[in-house]
């Protein structure tokens, strides 16, 4: 379980990286939005870590892990 003290976040965006070798990435926590400058190494290991605790949540076999989005088919519309 994750502390309290600890803030529920949602991902908003990131930065390229810029000539000093640091990555922005935002978040929105609550009604604000918080920005940080992180370095290119700190980077990769919050994604290396990440991922190595993503890989241990099974997934359903039907399951990609992507919000499903409703959209038309190409043959929408069409009489066949």
């Amino acid at each position: 379980m994750i502390p309290e003290s600890y803030q529920s976040a949602t991902w908003r965006n990131v930065t390229p990286v810029d000539a000093d070798g640091c990555m922005g990435v935002g978040f929105n926590v609550g009604d604000q939005v918080v920005r940080l400058k992180l370095s290119v190494e700190s980077v990769r290991s919050l994604l290396g870590a990440a991922g190595d605790y993503l890989d241990t949540i099974s997934q359903s076999p039907t399951s990609s892990g992507s919000p499903q989005v409703d959209g038309s088919s190409p043959d929408e519309g069409k009489n066949v």
